[in-house]
């Protein structure tokens, strides 16, 4: 009698737990259709472009506790795409795909708490969700933690293990860190001094449009850095990184037109490329632009004085 006591417990328990495995399937199935029917509204896929409507089902998928479409709704209210701008909302949904283990919700709220965007700045929380990245194998995670262990956010400096976790992210495409990579064999932070790995680097970076990897491979050229100097290719790689919006390289074209060492003697060309640089925020350049001005050097001279009879600042940092 015991035995089938035993027998019919053992039995209710599986039938119980199947019912429950089959209502939780059931429930993640639900959820990722719902979120399918949301992409497909949102992407024009298999029904017409309802924005409206996608994000209806973005809702009840996050709602079922499917985790990218509650990363997805985050997004959305960050940005203000196809809902109003709400942080609030935008955490929560947030921390509820990060609490599920989803490494891209994790990597942006560790961005969210170093930087302090709409929160209080913890750097350790940051550390803390980063890590939990890392160890799902999050490229960019790789890299944002490397970097609080280079400058000691939030943990202690430790340039090896900034290294350990650079190579990583830059294995895996993420092309600041190829860009890093190329900055620590170069300097010998966390890793023997390699110039010829440090160029390799840079190049690699640059082949993908990193304007510092361009500007880099440009100081390499220019002064000659464990290579030949090559003035010509120098300012082909600062003329790549100034279509990039990089100021040092705008300013560098600009010297080099102003002294005429590697490019045509052209005092306009050489203002123009200052003004560049300067609206990028270079000092350098501002200072030599406003000499310029002031000494009607490929401008006119009549600039605006102030009342105090000093140069009217002509770009605002």
């Amino acid at each position: 009698m015991k035995i089938y006591k035993k027998l019919l417990i053992a039995l209710a328990l599986i039938i119980l737990l199947s019912i429950s495995a089959w209502y939780l399937v059931g429930k993640s199935y639900y959820a990722h259709e719902m979120y399918l029917l949301g992409q497909s509204y949102l992407e024009s896929r298999w029904a017409p472009k309802d924005e409206a409507k996608a994000v209806e089902y973005f809702a009840k998928a996050a709602n079922q506790g499917h985790d990218l479409a509650q990363l997805l709704l985050a997004k959305m209210y960050f940005n203000g795409d196809n809902v109003p701008v709400y942080h609030p909302k935008a955490m929560e949904w947030l921390l509820n795909s990060a609490k599920q283990g989803d490494g891209e919700a994790e990597t942006i709220l560790g961005d969210i708490y170093m930087n302090g965007k709409k929160v209080n700045k913890d750097e350790a929380k940051a550390v803390e969700w980063w890590r939990k990245a890392v160890d799902k194998g999050n490229a960019e995670a790789q890299y944002y933690l490397a970097q609080a262990y280079f400058n000691g956010r939030g943990v202690a400096i430790d340039k090896a293990k900034a290294f350990e976790l650079t190579q990583k992210a830059a294995d895996q495409w993420i092309t600041p860190a190829q860009f890093a990579l190329g900055m620590m064999y170069s300097t010998g932070d966390g890793v023997p001094v390699d110039k010829s790995k440090a160029i390799e680097w840079f190049q690699i970076a640059a082949d993908q449009g990193n304007d510092e990897a361009e500007f880099a491979l440009g100081q390499v050229y220019d002064l000659g850095d464990s290579v030949l100097i090559n003035k010509s290719l120098a300012l082909e790689w600062y003329q790549k990184a100034a279509a990039h919006g990089n100021a040092q390289a705008a300013f560098s074209i600009g010297l080099a037109h102003y002294n005429g060492e590697y490019a045509p003697f052209d005092l306009t060309k050489a203002v123009e490329w200052f003004e560049k640089a300067a609206n990028l925020g270079n000092a350098e350049a501002q200072y030599h632009l406003g000499q310029a001005y002031e000494l009607g050097l490929g401008v006119s001279v009549n600039y605006p004085r102030p009342r105090n009879g000093t140069l009217e600042p002509l770009i605002k940092g």
